[in-house]
């Protein structure tokens, strides 16, 4: 038998009303899940962005910091480089100044020999090195020479010096170098040199005009 119904085709009753309920109620249901899920989905969406954009801050305050630690290094190599060049140039003066006191002048040949082979032997700073197996060839290297030739030129420069001193002179020169020798090696001369620099009476002596003239 067929069931009876409005002129629409709906059931009539309280059989179809609560059917009815029920599809709307379930219909609700499903909405509300669609509906949950799209927030959910959207939750996600915007958590793993939020990840994303931390992620991202992050990257940024650590690149921030290392560009602020290599500025920081920068920096202090800058101070190294400036420090150690104030203190190369204080060595050189220093240098200059022993040689211009044995009356090894610019102007003599040999002059930058001697003073090369000063500074290299004091920048050393105790450090075992050689004057003839490392100090001549890297002269010789950075003047385009040989070793031989440096030795030759430090040793006819100094006898010069001694050759045309006067006899005030040349006992100042062997008391300025502590030796009493009439041709000292110029090794010997080189370690006296730096020992003198180094000593504490050196900056009196610095003060003191070249006294040979």
């Amino acid at each position: 038998h067929l069931r009876l119904g409005d002129s629409c085709g709906r059931p009539q009753g309280k059989n179809g009303l609560e059917r009815i309920r029920r599809e709307k109620h379930g219909q609700s249901i499903r909405r509300k899940k669609e509906a949950a899920g799209v927030a959910e989905k959207s939750q996600a969406e915007e958590n793993e962005r939020r990840k994303e954009w931390k992620k991202t801050e992050n990257r940024l305050a650590e690149r921030e910091t290392t560009l602020d630690a290599k500025l920081d290094q920068l920096e202090k190599k800058s101070e190294k480089l400036s420090k150690e060049e104030k203190e190369i140039d204080e060595l050189n003066v220093d240098v200059d100044i022993v040689l211009n006191n044995l009356n090894i002048l610019p102007s003599k040949s040999g002059y930058l020999f001697w003073k090369d082979a000063v500074f290299l032997y004091l920048f050393a700073n105790k450090t075992k090195i050689s004057i003839c197996n490392d100090i001549y060839p890297a002269i010789a290297k950075k003047h385009e020479t040989t070793t031989m030739c440096v030795d030759r030129a430090m040793r006819r420069c100094f006898e010069n010096v001694l050759y045309y001193a006067s006899k005030n002179e040349h006992n100042y020169i062997c008391l300025y170098l502590k030796n009493t020798l009439l041709f000292p090696h110029n090794s010997e001369i080189i370690v006296k040199l730096v020992e003198l620099i180094s000593s504490k009476k050196f900056q009196e002596m610095k003060k003191c005009r070249f006294l040979c003239t």
